[in-house]
């Protein structure tokens, strides 16, 4: 049987076909197998094709699997340590309450060191007590743990009429299977002939320090810090009680100081300040001896004044003040005898200012004859200045 193919492509045609339907070329009648497709030869036979080399290492497809290798052994590790640290920072339960005094009275100088790592501190005096001081601490413990492993205030006798009252928490540890750390809270009771040095710091609760309204308490240095708690000096119904030194100390918190009436402050800087939180200042017919500054700072929160001075002192003196806030209003209220004479100059970046007279600066008539002056700078970033003063 005869077959017609192409002589260019070797398509296989038809009998009647004339000419290629594939390339279009005229066709032959051969016989068998169709005419060989010519094959295309390299032009340069003696030269071989050269290629790229490829690289076998892939890192930018390599990497996302080795970091999500590295996420996965982190998180192995992480997650279980964070669980552990959650677990021994939050499983605690009262195990029971300890007990210590100081029973003499023959001790009336006392320094009184307490650090304390979780738990509130309440120091009060109390006309009652036939003690000098008694303490009791209130302990929360892990499951398991043992209240003979607690700590306990220990005192030292260090003269004639001096003793060292103080207490450590210790090293706190988030192990869960730790079970030597414990959570205290101290409740102080101290006898009206106390007169204390106070170095008080908490980590983390509040610390208050009352008088109940005794008379004539001496105080000799107060200083009290907390990191995350609130701080409060309460000197309501007090009346000539005498402080040395005083400085109150609270990172994330509220500072609150009321000085009761005719207290005698024998120091020349008092510092209240905290990082968040509100300030209170009040007290009536406070005594000082010479010049005294306040430095009463917060970064994040707002700042009370509330000064009654009727008493005009016999000498000389200056109480400067230096209410300052970053985000927070000021409000002070003031009463004057009109012998004592004052300025105030407010400053704010966002908000408003009102004092007794108009704008930002007010002076009141005494002020360039008085003895007894006062001088308050108000100043905020975020909030507005608010003062009053009545002359009597």
């Amino acid at each position: 049987m005869s077959e017609r193919f192409c002589t260019n492509c070797g398509t296989n045609l038809t009998a009647e076909a004339v000419f290629c339907h594939m390339c279009g070329a005229s066709i032959q009648d051969v016989q068998g197998v169709p005419t060989a497709v010519p094959v295309k030869t390299d032009p340069h036979p003696g030269q071989a094709k050269q290629y790229a080399p490829v690289s076998p290492y892939r890192p930018i497809r390599q990497r996302p699997k080795l970091l999500g290798f590295a996420f996965g052994i982190i998180a192995l590790f992480a997650v279980p340590l964070i669980i552990m640290m959650s677990l021994g920072a939050i499983n605690f339960a009262d195990i029971g309450t300890l007990d210590f005094d100081v029973t003499t009275l023959a001790y009336p100088n006392v320094d009184l060191d307490i650090d304390n790592d979780v738990g509130s501190i309440d120091i009060a005096f109390d006309a009652t007590l036939t003690k000098l001081i008694e303490v009791t601490l209130d302990v929360r413990g892990r499951p398991g743990a043992d209240l003979a492993d607690a700590k306990n205030f220990v005192s030292t006798v260090d003269g004639a009429d001096h003793i060292t009252v103080s207490f450590d928490s210790g090293t706190r540890s988030f192990w869960f299977w730790d079970k030597t750390v414990f959570d205290y809270d101290i409740d102080i009771k101290l006898h009206p002939s106390v007169n204390a040095n106070y170095t008080i710091d908490a980590d983390t609760g509040s610390i208050t320090l009352s008088t109940n309204g005794i008379d004539m308490l001496n105080f000799s240095n107060i200083n009290m810090a907390t990191n995350t708690g609130k701080v409060s000096m309460n000197l309501v119904g007090s009346t000539n009680t005498s402080i040395q030194e005083l400085e109150l100390h609270s990172d994330t918190g509220r500072v609150d100081l009321n000085l009761g009436v005719f207290t005698y402050l024998n120091t020349d800087e008092v510092i209240v300040e905290t990082d968040t939180g509100g300030i209170s200042l009040t007290y009536v017919d406070l005594i000082v001896p010479d010049d005294i500054v306040w430095d009463i700072e917060t970064d994040t929160g707002s700042i009370t004044l509330s000064i009654t001075q009727n008493l005009n002192l016999t000498v000389e003196s200056a109480s400067v003040f230096h209410a300052d806030t970053d985000t927070g209003s000021i409000t002070a209220t003031f009463i004057f005898n009109s012998t004592i004479g004052f300025n105030i100059y407010a400053d704010t970046a966002t908000g408003s200012i009102s004092l007794p007279g108009s704008g930002s600066y007010y002076e009141n008539a005494a002020y360039s004859t008085a003895t007894t002056l006062y001088r308050f700078t108000l100043t905020t970033d975020t909030g507005s200045v608010t003062a009053s003063a009545v002359e009597t």
